[in-house]
């Protein structure tokens, strides 16, 4: 059990991690992520955070719950924040920080507020005056675009698309002319369909879909969408995926770059069925390294 503010004192509960400089918490809302998979993403300062508020808002009790055995936390009143209760709950947090208490916001998993609930909390506690803290830490989309090969910035992240077919093609639309990488959230059962669309309204762009980030079947599979599309029909993600799209003109860029560096696999004597094997090693579309290879063959013919 853990102990009572008295109890406790200035040097906190009894842990095995600790803060380089121990800051002070503050009467405040602490926006806290939390790992999206892999537990030991978690920051030191969450953990500092999380034990010394007064109040601890989760999605899922549960899900929080995990996080707290395997840290040793236990909070003094932990309660669930969903868009079923917000208004039962902001009114519990701006009553705390009027009193004087800091209160933290995680999420299932990642960063709050990043398509979670925690926007209307937000809003309310800053039109009190009362103090918002955001703590940096785990979330999947930049993982995702570091690793995917496309251009890392300017980048747009979208989040999840809409659901019905002519609703997610009508935003898709909006997005083709965009030239900053983009990225989507997407769920295995509708990422197939997903893909389908991106590649009959942006055309046949280099992407790359992340999936299970951080967690033992991290896996990353880069190529054109037509490529991933194909792939996705022979074996189905599991997991929550990001998708990572190159912008406007990526197409074009990346056509140009893939020539140059088949022309260079072509100097150094490699079949075109080793290039192909190589583009897709180095994150390059395969199918196209190979139909470049052939075509730089025939002109050499």
């Amino acid at each position: 059990m853990r102990a009572s503010g008295a109890q406790r004192g200035a040097a906190g509960p009894q842990t095995s991690w600790s803060l380089p400089r121990p800051e002070q918490v503050v009467p405040a809302l602490y926006l806290c992520p939390t790992p999206i998979g892999n537990l030991g993403d978690v920051t030191l300062r969450t953990l500092w955070v999380l034990s010394r508020v007064q109040l601890v808002l989760a999605e899922d009790t549960r899900r929080a719950g995990i996080l707290c055995k395997a840290y040793g936390l236990a909070p003094l009143r932990l309660v669930s924040y969903h868009r079923f209760n917000e208004a039962e709950r902001i009114a519990m947090v701006l009553a705390s920080l009027r009193a004087g208490e800091s209160v933290a916001l995680i999420s299932d998993a990642g960063t709050p507020l990043v398509a979670d609930p925690g926007e209307r909390l937000v809003r309310a506690v800053l039109a009190e005056g009362e103090r918002v803290i955001p703590l940096p830490g785990a979330q999947a989309v930049w993982p995702a675009l570091t690793a995917s090969g496309l251009p890392v910035l300017p980048a747009h992240v979208e989040g999840f698309l809409p659901r019905t077919r002519a609703a997610r093609r009508r935003r898709l639309q909006a997005l083709a002319g965009q030239a900053e990488t983009l990225l989507f959230y997407e769920s295995p059962q509708r990422v197939l369909a997903t893909l389908q669309d991106m590649r009959e309204v942006f055309g046949d762009r280099p992407a790359c879909l992340a999936r299970e980030l951080t967690k033992r079947h991290e896996t990353f599979w880069r190529g054109s969408l037509s490529e991933l599309e194909k792939r996705l029909k022979g074996e189905a993600p599991r997991g929550e995926v990001v998708l990572v799209v190159g912008g406007g003109g990526a197409g074009r860029g990346a056509a140009e770059s893939l020539s140059a560096w088949v022309d260079a696999m072509l100097a150094q004597g490699l079949s075109s069925r080793d290039i192909r094997k190589k583009a897709r090693s180095a994150g390059h579309p395969g199918n196209q390294a190979y139909l470049l290879a052939e075509a730089g063959r025939d002109r050499e013919a």
